[in-house]
């Protein structure tokens, strides 16, 4: 447990310390969609969401919620 708070208030001093980049926010975007379409397409993930839910539901999950399309 200790770790983890070292990570994670490391993790949050860099994040605060570290300038917006608003200019690159576009480039951003698009690296969020690239991620979430390779991860769509992800048949190992798809494969054990919809065995244990079926494939309407396995899709709309991944689509909606785990791997949504940033707007």
């Amino acid at each position: 447990m200790a770790q983890t708070q070292a990570y994670l208030s490391v993790h949050t001093q860099q994040a605060i310390a570290k300038a917006p980049e608003p200019h690159r926010l576009d480039e951003f975007v698009e690296r969020q969609r690239y991620y979430c379409r390779q991860q769509q397409q992800n048949d190992k993930t798809r494969r054990v969401l919809e065995k244990a839910f079926g494939s309407q539901w396995a899709e709309r999950y991944m689509t909606t919620v785990l791997f949504d399309m940033p707007t």
